[in-house]
């Protein structure tokens, strides 16, 4: 039986010094609408700092990179400082590594999120 692909959720957290979007699952086409929508709301709050934590993606895809890159457009035009974190062992991280955005974004590489 083939895999059903998990569709991406999107957890926003905030506190003092700055606001995490966390992704989870695949983040495709079909999730791009989502990742998106949490994006710009946790953008809407004006943080300082915004980081994109996607240790918890099996997958991405161009519609998901498209994704962070508008993020990082928009930080850019809104002077907040952004950064990705990545599980170094994960498909998404190494799509960052080939693509070059590694170099491009403040993208840090670490072991997946504790789980609760």
């Amino acid at each position: 039986m083939p895999e059903h692909p998990t569709p991406v959720t999107a957890v926003i957290a905030q506190d003092e010094r700055e606001t995490v979007v966390t992704l989870a699952g695949e983040l495709d086409a079909a999730g791009r609408d989502e990742a998106e929508r949490a994006l710009v709301e946790a953008e809407q709050a004006e943080p300082r700092r915004l980081v994109i934590d996607i240790r918890e993606l099996t997958f991405i895809d161009s519609a998901g990179i498209t994704c962070v890159l508008r993020a990082r457009e928009r930080a850019g035009e809104a002077q907040h400082h952004l950064r990705v974190l990545a599980r170094e062992d994960g498909q998404p991280a190494e799509v960052f590594r080939i693509c070059g955005l590694d170099s491009l974004l403040e993208f840090e590489e670490g072991s997946a999120p504790a789980q609760a």
